[in-house]
């Protein structure tokens, strides 16, 4: 906005004050941020959601002074209204063409107060969607180590102060030994751990029997080679007789 648009577009304090960005909170930018005592909000972003902040702000701003336009030209749409009523009723009965055109005049001026009307609060829930929606809190809360169940509560709280989470953070904060508010990790230790991966088990088609340490077992060849004199019959194993 230019300093023309101030100018006329100028609200009451106590009205105005609810169209400025919300701050971000301290506890939230720990969050996000690097360092332990973060100097600025945005810097403590990546840089892709650096952008995504900056482009939510300048939306915000853009619906704050549509909403101090309309709220503007509503005020002066339904000011003419009380003027034209009041001039309809200084018009004699028997100019029957002037109240025909003053009716039309008001119609007119009532419709453009129920469209201005209607910007303003259009344009307020174009706020809320942005700061309680989809947009600037769940891109602040990405750098909070909940389940997706408590970080929806806490983006779709009521927005009641200057700060982007105000009150609705204060439950879930803990303080620390230096009397410093954080926002603590919520994942459960069980959910924390990732599962193992099954592994199955190497196959072993032989059976290996088991041996003491030091009780020493014949080898192989010494136990296919040395065969008992009475196994010769039973196995066939006959002597050639000489011809």
């Amino acid at each position: 906005p230019i300093g023309h648009d101030k100018k006329y577009y100028n609200l009451a304090p106590e009205f105005s004050k609810f169209l400025n960005t919300p701050e971000v909170d301290e506890p939230i930018i720990v969050l996000a941020s690097s360092s332990a005592i973060p100097s600025d909000a945005e810097e403590a972003l990546k840089p892709e959601e650096k952008r995504a902040e900056l482009a939510l702000r300048r939306a915000h701003v853009s619906d704050a002074w549509a909403i101090r336009a309309a709220t503007a030209a509503s005020f002066f749409t339904r000011s003419s209204l009380r003027w034209l009523r009041h001039l309809r009723d200084t018009i004699p009965a028997s100019n029957i063409r002037a109240h025909q055109d003053v009716a039309k005049l008001i119609a007119t001026a009532e419709f453009s107060a129920d469209t201005t009307f209607n910007v303003v609060k259009f344009s307020s829930r174009a706020i809320a969607s942005q700061i309680a929606g989809l947009n600037r809190r769940l891109l602040w809360l990405r750098h909070w180590q909940a389940d997706v169940k408590h970080r929806w509560r806490l983006a779709s709280a009521p927005i009641l102060e200057n700060k982007l989470f105000g009150s609705a953070l204060e439950p879930l904060l803990i303080e620390t030994r230096t009397k410093k508010k954080i926002l603590p990790s919520l994942f459960r230790r069980s959910e924390s751990r990732s599962p193992q991966p099954f592994r199955r088990g190497s196959f072993r088609p032989f059976y290996q029997p088991y041996y003491p340490r030091f009780q020493r077992q014949p080898g192989f060849r010494q136990q296919t080679d040395r065969i008992e004199p009475g196994d010769r019959y039973r196995r066939g194993l006959h002597p050639r007789r000489q011809f």
